[in-house]
């Protein structure tokens, strides 16, 4: 089964990914373990999705909606999360540095202590404290 990844700006497909016999529902799709390296996710859908151990390296998820979604253990490094919606989302152990933060809300996100992403996460705090002041 070819599962689409839609904007959530215009609902144009961005990418395209076959998932083979998986049950595909509309509103949390199981994408765990899939490829998505250096893919044009810009805008993407994927609330609710769960990307455990995909391979998103070098993908750009800039303005990407991924609220709540599970990225445990995703290989997100070098991926542009500009503008990137990452409130209530599963980050334990995933890997994201180097990666471009700006303008990307983390509120409520679980993050390991001590890790990139909760590095990542204080800049992006920072950031957005300079911005308002």
């Amino acid at each position: 089964m070819i599962f689409a990844i839609r904007s959530r700006f215009s609902g144009k497909v961005l990418h395209t990914v076959d998932v083979g016999d998986r049950h595909m529902p509309v509103a949390a799709p199981d994408l765990r373990g899939l490829n998505f390296m250096n893919a044009n996710l810009c805008g993407a859908e994927l609330c609710f999705a769960n990307l455990e151990n995909a391979i998103l390296l070098g993908a750009d998820l800039r303005e990407a909606d991924l609220r709540n979604a599970n990225l445990r253990n995703a290989d997100m490094r070098y991926c542009d999360f500009t503008g990137a919606d990452l409130r209530e989302s599963d980050l334990e152990n995933a890997e994201v540095y180097p990666s471009q933060v700006c303008k990307t809300t983390f509120w409520g996100a679980r993050i390991t202590p001590g890790s990139d992403v909760a590095e990542l996460a204080r800049l992006a705090i920072v950031d957005a404290r300079r911005r308002f002041h």
